[in-house]
């Protein structure tokens, strides 16, 4: 059934062979639980920080326009651009042209830090408005099905 959303109700209840007062009986739903399964969503895989970072994102609310199999050239700029990086830091002679100091390990640790707030400041921020999404949506259901 396509569009249900912009059916009444009553052409809903005909088209599912329901009623809205009754339901259905156990062996109604068992045998459609057979035909269409459980009424649940697939669990969505789990993907690895680096991958969620590499992913490119459409707004705030997370939505995915491309993700690395779709664009395999974004996996191959990042690696490349870890590699120029690298080469400016650890080759000496470019190192010292570019006037680059050495860092031991306690000055790595606090740049390597200082480098991930920017990216969890936007993950928070891409969580709380994800999570305000949610709860106004569940509000707007609430009020639909008690109006």
């Amino acid at each position: 059934m396509e569009n249900w959303y912009k059916m009444d109700s009553e052409a809903v209840l005909k088209e599912l062979d329901t009623d809205q007062h009754t339901g259905l009986t156990a062996q109604e739903a068992q045998a459609r639980q057979t035909i269409y399964g459980l009424n649940q969503f697939e669990e969505a895989k789990k993907e690895g920080l680096v991958l969620q970072i590499l992913q490119i994102r459409l707004d705030k609310l997370g939505k995915v326009i491309s993700t690395l199999k779709d664009n395999v050239q974004l996996p191959i700029s990042a690696a490349a651009m870890i590699l120029f990086m690298a080469s400016l830091v650890g080759i000496p002679p470019v190192a010292n042209f570019m006037g680059f100091m050495p860092l031991d390990g306690y000055h790595w640790l606090i740049a390597i830090g200082l480098s991930l707030v920017p990216l969890m400041v936007a993950e928070y921020s891409k969580f709380w408005d994800n999570h305000k999404f949610h709860s106004l949506e569940k509000t707007r259901v609430i009020f639909q099905q008690s109006g």
